[in-house]
């Protein structure tokens, strides 16, 4: 079990950082501010990807995907250290 989520885990820190890119290039694409922006303010990527929907949805889902496999991986890692 602790094999299956550290693989998990990994799965989910390749593919979060493969969205977080790939959100960060549309914004590039978009304008340099709007990728100044995203890179540097916290609350600009949410206005990013609402302004900009048609763009950012992939990567923005890309990048949800990648967290929830790291949630996965870090609970069935948790679950496999918990002795009963």
């Amino acid at each position: 079990m602790n094999a299956i989520g550290i693989a998990v885990l990994v799965v989910g820190i390749i593919t979060t950082l493969i969205g977080g890119i790939r959100f960060l290039l549309a914004a590039f694409e978009e304008g340099v501010w709007w990728g100044l922006g995203v890179l540097f303010v916290p609350v600009v990527p949410p206005i990013f990807l609402i302004l900009r929907f048609g763009e950012a949805w992939r990567p923005a889902l890309t990048f949800v995907a990648g967290f929830a496999l790291i949630l996965v991986g870090s609970f069935l890692r948790a679950a496999a250290t918990v002795h009963i």
